[in-house]
């Protein structure tokens, strides 16, 4: 199963208390994140996020990244 979380204040008590439910079930819980300026662009936010999810049993998957386009604006 993939789920998708971009900060670590996004994992409170309820999400920690079933993502391990799941994965005590037996399902591998996979997250994905997209890079976002302000909410996780920086080191220690990443950390934070990694962290988080391997204590809910979570294993960081995808951090995806916009690529700037000819008619998108960042």
């Amino acid at each position: 199963m993939v789920v998708h979380a971009n900060h670590a204040n996004e994992i409170d008590d309820e999400v920690n208390n079933a993502l391990q439910k799941l994965a005590f079930a037996g399902v591998t819980v996979l997250n994905q994140s997209v890079l976002l300026r302000g909410v996780n662009d920086n080191a220690n936010a990443l950390i934070a996020l990694s962290k988080r999810l391997f204590s809910s049993r979570v294993l960081p998957y995808y951090l995806h990244l916009l690529e700037r386009t000819r008619s998108g604006s960042f």
